[in-house]
């Protein structure tokens, strides 16, 4: 098994990884959240991180997702839970505040 952060990536990983994949799919069990049909029309096209990334960053950061931290150099690591597989392995997602 894969050694992990012990604490989820902040909201800037979120919004990366959904911006890459358009969804946010578990690594371990293969559910998912569809974040692509819920872009809006005219956000598809917006510059960099449109308006729906960080919509769908907070709800997925709120219902528990755990999404890797972003690398040192501020890549992504493409690496998604559930919340029943992130509390499976001890696993700790950043709110709001600790974000």
């Amino acid at each position: 098994m894969q050694t992990l952060p012990r604490i989820s990536g902040g909201p800037e990983a979120y919004e990366f990884y959904v911006e890459v994949s358009l969804q946010f799919i578990c690594a371990d069990c293969g559910a998912f959240i569809d974040a692509g049909s819920d872009i809006r029309d005219g956000e598809e096209d917006a510059p960099i991180r449109g308006p729906w990334a960080p919509r769908h960053a907070k709800e997925a950061m709120r219902l528990g997702w755990y999404v890797h931290p972003l690398a040192s150099d501020g890549s992504l690591i493409s690496f998604c839970l559930c919340p029943v597989c992130a509390t499976k392995r001890g696993l700790l997602v950043r709110n709001e505040k600790t974000a």
